[in-house]
């Protein structure tokens, strides 16, 4: 949740920064709104032009405007908050990987391993060790 937050910050900051002052223009809107729906569904594969269409928007115009705020793509953005939630709950829980994946939404522990590794450069394995204290 404090990922997307601050991603959301982000796109807020970066809107800012190119775009004019005033009110919101309505691809922003979509944009946010959609930030908002992948936040709260990124357990869920859901197709990313299937939540451009439920936007009311093009896939492709989609994508070109959110990359373009975010500063990631929507699918990067939701793998992203994914990975976020993920290491989070290897330092917060005693889960094993295969149910953080299970609850994140990855298809397989192995698939949740390589994209944290391919993310943050470390196994959830070493992450996990990482954050963990010694007993007093």
């Amino acid at each position: 949740e404090l990922s997307a937050a601050a991603l959301g910050l982000v796109a807020q900051i970066v809107a800012e920064q190119h775009l004019h002052s005033g009110p919101p223009t309505a691809v922003e809107q979509v944009v946010t709104r959609a930030q908002a729906m992948l936040a709260e569904a990124s357990h869920q594969n859901v197709p990313i032009p299937e939540v451009a269409r439920s936007l009311g928007i093009g896939y492709s115009h989609f994508r070109r405007e959110f990359t373009r705020l975010v500063g990631y793509a929507p699918k990067q953005y939701r793998d992203r908050i994914r990975l976020e939630r993920a290491r989070r709950m290897l330092g917060g829980t005693a889960l094993g990987l295969a149910a953080i994946a299970d609850q994140l939404g990855y298809a397989s522990p192995y698939h949740l391993s390589a994209a944290f590794k391919r993310e943050f450069g470390i196994s959830p394995a070493h992450w996990r060790r990482s954050v963990e204290r010694p007993p007093c």
